[in-house]
């Protein structure tokens, strides 16, 4: 992933120009300049998105790892489990809801974090103060053990 953009510089150099993917920064005035990290222009931690993503998709495997899609009764029970989730075609789905939009927001926060954890991403709709999220597994073909389980993550979170 490459982010490029300007931001406010230093006294004397009003405008930088940074590429997030390697952490380098250009000046207009004065060329090739010191190594900052993304942190410093947006408030992301210093690790790269790229290298987190490598670094968890190692220690998890191949990322080849074959999915299966669960069978209908499997379907059935998980839901029975999971009463405030529902089918919605080959995925499932709950909506959340909070006080405002910043409850909104820390919540997705965290599920963003699991999920990049786990390797396994919602569909995610933000409207003010409720959040709903979609599960399923696109490797499946439908819904996946993967979205049970995260299903369940998903509800403790929300507790939390």
């Amino acid at each position: 992933m490459e982010i490029t953009g300007r931001a406010r510089g230093e006294p004397g150099r009003p405008w930088t120009i940074f590429r997030l993917d390697i952490g380098e920064r250009w000046s207009h005035d004065k060329g090739y300049s010191d190594v900052i990290t993304a942190s410093r222009l947006c408030g992301i931690r210093s690790e790269s998105f790229r290298s987190k993503r490598d670094r968890i998709r190692r220690a998890a495997g191949s990322g080849n790892d074959m999915v299966e899609k669960l069978a209908e009764d499997a379907i059935e029970s998980g839901l029975a489990e999971r009463p405030d989730w529902s089918r919605n075609g080959d995925s499932i789905q709950r909506t959340f809801a909070f006080g405002d939009f910043l409850g909104s927001m820390d919540f997705v926060t965290r599920i963003a974090a699991h999920a990049e954890e786990i390797q396994h991403h919602p569909d995610i709709l933000i409207r003010y103060s409720k959040v709903t999220l979609t599960l399923s597994t696109h490797d499946a073909g439908g819904l996946s053990a993967k979205d049970m389980d995260f299903a369940a993550d998903c509800d403790r979170l929300y507790t939390a």
